[in-house]
């Protein structure tokens, strides 16, 4: 997206991870068969490790592209990053309300 051109400076923070979801109704899967619902669940979870893949490969290649391009490239330790996390927790309460504050709450909780 040619980001290079208006942000030398990139930190990665694990911020713009973009997961893909795979949904079906539960009516929808109350019509297939054990055999059928267990093969999508197992397609499903072959999907989520080519997606990850996928995502690592594309961000190894957009660094190289930005690197070529003159960027700096940060990466956080954890410790950066936990303090990072810290410093704009208080965001939450300035900006989201109480339904989002869930949703961020139900994410945070799985790890």
């Amino acid at each position: 997206m040619s980001f290079w051109e208006v942000a030398p400076y990139w930190t990665y923070d694990g911020h713009s991870y973009m997961p893909d979801m795979i949904l079906a109704s539960k009516q929808t899967m109350d019509k297939l068969s054990a055999e059928d619902q267990q093969i999508i669940f197992d397609c499903a979870k072959e999907a989520e490790v080519w997606h990850r893949d996928a995502w690592e490969e594309s961000e190894a290649k957009n660094a190289e592209i930005a690197l070529e391009k003159g960027c700096t490239l940060t990466t956080l330790t954890d410790d950066e990053l936990k303090a990072f996390q810290d410093a704009v927790a208080p965001m939450y309460e300035t900006f989201l309300n109480d339904e989002q504050k869930a949703i961020v709450e139900r994410v945070q909780a799985l790890g």
